[in-house]
């Protein structure tokens, strides 16, 4: 019966957008993590400011987000409830409630963080689709950088290795990353210049390269990059082609490197990759403040050509 149950789990899983990449083995063992349980109507799935010890899917039934007393809209299968707040160790941005009778995979928050950081498959899926989301809204800027004045002056010669671990240190998302992995990144890294009105990329082209800005500014649709910026970052991790033109608003130096070579270190390097998945996290949550929206981004519309399990989810359990 267990293989059973577990197999279930996988068919419901399956309906979540984010986890429809993943190898069969590696969502066999987030199936085995989840606990099925139900909640009648009117249940609090979540509640708005509170600590969230878990993330879960709604695998049958229909819930409403709320926040600030307001409806945000309908959560439904493959709804993800959670699982933002929980990778970026944030409370609870929404509430949910249940409208229905309601079935959730739920998952407890330590063992979600285990499974993102042995799995980069896993880890790999969701930050693809939190990047995606991001990049959807128009948010390719991650804060401020450390350090509002973070290099006083640039050396115009070519920067050696110390140097360029050293300024991929005061960038963001790379602050908190170890040396040694820095390191790596930084043997596979460019320095590249730009005249005033230089074209880094074209809106459409495949989205490869990623630049940490040393001196300039750079405008991208509505966003503007300065010293200590990473751009470009958000399409790449996602996978997208760019959604508009980035145009040199003032000459720029800048450390270039491609995706590829961070998503190596990514797979390497858990802790950096842990990091980074909080950070983009902790943008789209507060987009979604900003935007009026619940955090969902990892549920979203299932895939109704799936199979789906044939029990119902409301029987028990055991």
């Amino acid at each position: 019966m267990a293989d059973a149950h577990v197999q279930e789990r996988i068919l419901e899983l399956r309906q979540v957008p984010a986890l429809r990449s993943v190898p069969p083995r590696i969502l066999a063992e987030l199936a085995s993590s989840v606990e099925l349980e139900t909640h009648p109507p009117g249940a609090a799935l979540m509640r708005e400011g509170e600590p969230v010890g878990s993330a879960a899917w709604i695998v049958d039934g229909r819930a409403v987000w709320t926040r600030d007393g307001r409806r945000l809209g309908v959560a439904e299968l493959g709804a993800s409830i959670g699982l933002l707040e929980v990778t970026a160790s944030q409370l609870a941005t929404a509430g949910v409630r249940a409208e229905t009778d309601v079935a959730l995979a739920r998952i407890g928050a330590e063992r979600w963080i285990e499974l993102l950081e042995d799995s980069f498959d896993i880890a790999h899926a969701v930050l693809s689709a939190i990047t995606g989301e991001l990049a959807v809204l128009g948010r390719r800027r991650f804060g401020e950088p450390p350090s509002s004045r973070w290099v006083a002056e640039p050396p115009s010669r070519e920067l050696d290795f110390a140097e360029r671990i050293v300024l991929f240190r005061k960038s963001l998302p790379f602050c908190r990353a170890p040396i040694r992995t820095l390191a790596v990144l930084a043997q596979r890294a460019a320095i590249r210049s730009l005249p005033r009105g230089g074209v880094l990329w074209e809106r459409g082209q495949e989205a490869r390269e990623v630049m940490v800005l040393l001196e300039g500014a750079v405008n991208e649709a509505r966003a503007r990059f300065g010293e200590g910026d990473t751009v470009g970052l958000v399409e790449a991790l996602a996978g997208r082609r760019r959604e508009a033109q980035a145009l040199a608003h003032a000459p720029v130096r800048a450390i270039a490197f491609d995706v590829e070579a961070l998503m190596d270190v990514l797979e390497d390097d858990e802790e950096l990759a842990i990091e980074l998945l909080r950070v983009c996290a902790s943008e789209l949550l507060s987009a979604g403040i900003d935007r009026g929206l619940p955090p969902d981004v990892l549920g979203g519309a299932p895939d109704r050509s799936l199979p789906r399990a044939r029990r119902s989810p409301f029987d028990t359990v055991s």
